[in-house]
């Protein structure tokens, strides 16, 4: 599973979220908990991944903790919590924060190029 997600010629489908379930499902089963507390664990990184990135952009942290308040309420993500399929859209959405973090953080060496094309490549 590994060599999917490094190789950049796989055809794979969405290796990253293939992973999480291969680990899970060789360690859990079909027991949903772990499941579901994957996806709360996935959701709240992407919580402070947009409240870091809403705080660099405004300048304030009032700002940034009023806009990711209304983020992360379950209610508005209802269909990613109760469907095990869509785990690929919150490692995703995580990954494209993580770049624009890191893109509005950098200073355009070659580390930094070489740290964004890695989450590009994820």
């Amino acid at each position: 599973m590994l060599t999917y997600l490094i190789d950049p010629t796989s055809t794979f489908f969405r290796p990253l979220g293939m992973l999480a379930y291969w680990i899970l499902f060789r360690s859990a089963g079909l027991n949903p908990a772990p499941y579901h507390v994957l996806t709360w664990i996935v959701h709240s990184i992407n919580v402070v991944l947009l409240f870091l990135l809403l705080r660099h952009a405004t300048k304030s942290q009032y700002a940034a903790g009023i806009a990711v308040l209304f983020f992360a309420f379950r209610t508005n993500f209802h269909d990613i919590y109760w469907s095990f399929a869509n785990i690929f859209q919150l490692f995703a959405f995580g990954l494209v924060l993580l770049g624009f973090l890191l893109y509005s953080r950098f200073d355009y060496t070659m580390k930094e190029t070489l740290a964004l094309t890695s989450v590009y490549i994820l």
